[in-house]
């Protein structure tokens, strides 16, 4: 923790990092306040933060770039991290326990019979969903769900409201802030959806989005909530 010199507003866990200077947001920051910092290396993640990336290489600033993709993509990046960081024992160690968990909520996926339908909202305006090759839609699958769309034309993707209709997911999880329950059940034609008909909504405040939208160690306690609601 003492290596870290900056971060951005999105980087809340572990709480410990409240106490470093913030040099912006994810996709807005401050090119002079990472200078001043004068950082050995700069991580960055893809989408907006492409061109900050492309910046501070201009400026010989050593930058390593992560976007992890899928669980095994998160493993890589944990080791490479190890590497660049001299922590090599420990992300090795960290690598091989989460790929131990996530082969044994696979194992246990796999002995589920039936599975509860899911509909995973992660925007609502348009509304949008992911498949089964996002990194969301794998997490979904270790935890023993039958996502509706298993395949759309991007891995998150805008998907129709009648299709949802029509699919009658069993579960709904919505990943956003900004919208209930009622929300929901209130949509013109939805009412006959069974997630509807059975209460079977949850909203950020039954699942914390940052444990299963971001890739990190913690996605082990996401999939364990997962499960939770799923086969509550």
């Amino acid at each position: 923790m003492d290596s870290i010199v900056g971060i951005t507003a999105e980087c809340n866990f572990p709480v410990e990092l409240q106490s470093k200077e913030i040099i912006g947001n994810f996709g807005q920051y401050s090119l002079e306040s990472i200078i001043a910092l004068n950082p050995t290396i700069v991580f960055t993640t893809a989408l907006e933060q492409a061109e900050i990336t492309s910046q501070l290489n201009k400026l010989n600033i050593s930058t390593q770039q992560f976007y992890p993709k899928n669980t095994d993509d998160l493993l890589e990046m944990i080791q490479s991290l190890g590497t660049l960081t001299n922590t090599d024992s420990i992300a090795d160690s960290l690598a091989i326990y989460l790929q131990n968990r996530f082969t044994d909520f696979l194992l246990l996926s796999e002995t589920r019979n039936i599975k509860p339908r899911v509909y995973i909202e992660i925007y609502g305006n348009p509304i949008m969903s992911a498949d089964n090759s996002s990194y969301l839609g794998q997490l979904l699958m270790y935890a023993g769900a039958d996502n509706i769309f298993p395949k759309l034309i991007r891995d998150y993707a805008m998907v129709s409201p009648e299709d949802v209709v029509s699919l009658n997911p069993d579960i709904i999880i919505l990943t956003y802030p900004g919208i209930s329950a009622s929300d929901v059940q209130n949509r013109m034609g939805w009412s006959s959806i069974n997630a509807i008909q059975n209460n079977r909504i949850y909203t950020i405040d039954d699942v914390n989005p940052d444990i299963i939208l971001r890739a990190s160690p913690r996605n082990i306690e996401g999939i364990e909530r997962l499960i939770g609601i799923l086969y509550e």
